[in-house]
């Protein structure tokens, strides 16, 4: 399980996760379940592979490119598919997961995509 997380970036708090009495990986794995951070690594490792959604720190953009962009991400979304409706059939949390992922890393991208899938 420890291969599968990835460990935290070194940092100020790291003192304080020293002291933890828990290993905050197996409660990860307890919360999520396998299944669910294996689909979340997935969509994970997507987007970062995908140029598309690259960003550089304090990038500084119009409002304009901003919706631009908004538009190719949300379409490349819908070409990666990452939830049919089986999945969402089999376990509705699948879709709630995504959303978090996605929000992560925009929430007006998840309402675009969001407001696309449910008006089909």
């Amino acid at each position: 399980m420890d291969q599968k997380v990835a460990d935290l970036p070194r940092g100020p708090l790291d003192a304080y996760r020293n002291k933890a009495s828990f290993n905050w990986k197996e409660m990860l794995h307890f919360i999520d379940g396998e299944e669910m951070l294996q689909f979340k690594q997935h969509v994970f490792k997507t987007l970062e592979n995908d140029p598309l959604f690259a960003r550089q720190p304090g990038e500084d953009i119009s409002v304009e490119k901003k919706r631009e962009l908004n538009f190719l991400r949300v379409k490349q979304l819908f070409r990666y598919n990452f939830l049919t409706k089986e999945d969402i059939m089999a376990n509705p949390w699948k879709a709630v997961f995504l959303d978090d992922c996605l929000g992560m890393y925009d929430w007006a991208m998840v309402a675009k995509h969001g407001l696309n899938k449910g008006v089909r």
